[in-house]
Order: structure tokens, then sequence, then C-alpha cells
């Protein structure tokens, strides 16, 4: 049995920045059970804007971090089917490497 977690529903990434004192209390707590765990990215996470874009990596990163620490898999990250008019052109729609996004 596998069990999703939504890293937007916790305050486990606030600024781009991980929150390491909620990413080990969720580790306890995860523990205690007897599943597999995948997450899921916050909503707001999309990497296609033009404003924001340092944030958005930043917090995939942080998402990116949790998933390891915890042996979260896989790290679900999808984006919703319209795109904002803020979108600038070129910009990229999707995550071709993690190291792509860690190293920019």
């Amino acid at each position: 049995d596998c069990v999703e977690i939504d890293l937007g529903s916790l305050p486990l990434i606030i600024g781009g920045e991980l929150q390491p004192r909620y990413v080990e209390w969720l580790g306890a707590l995860l523990k205690e059970f007897p599943f597999a765990y995948s997450a899921h990215s916050g909503s707001g996470l999309d990497l296609r804007l033009g404003r924001g874009h340092e944030m958005h990596r930043a917090v995939l990163r942080s998402s990116i971090e949790i998933c390891a620490r915890l042996h979260l898999n896989p790290l679900v990250l999808h984006f919703e089917r319209a795109s904002p008019r803020s979108i600038q052109k070129g910009a990229p729609i999707s995550v071709r490497s993690t190291s792509n996004v860690i190293h920019g």
C-alpha cells in the first residue's frame, strides 16, 4: 500500500526554503506506519512562469530534498491545463532532469 503526501499541505517549505524541523517531524510520523510513500508538489509550483521563476526552482529543489530525506518516491509534479497569461514565451515547460533543476 502506498500513501501520497501533499507537500503543500504542511509547512515543509517556506519561501522556497526547506524547514528541517517539520521534515524531521513528518519523517518520524511516517516511520510509524508500514506504507510506501510518494509525494505531490504543492499546487502553486509552476516552472512555466516568468515571474518568480527562481522561487519556483527553489521550491522544486526543496521538494526533491524532502523526497530524498524521507524516501518519498515518486515526486508528482504537473501543471494545470490552462496556463496563466504571465507565462513568458520560451520559458521551460518541463523538467528534463533533476540536475538541470538543481544546477540551473
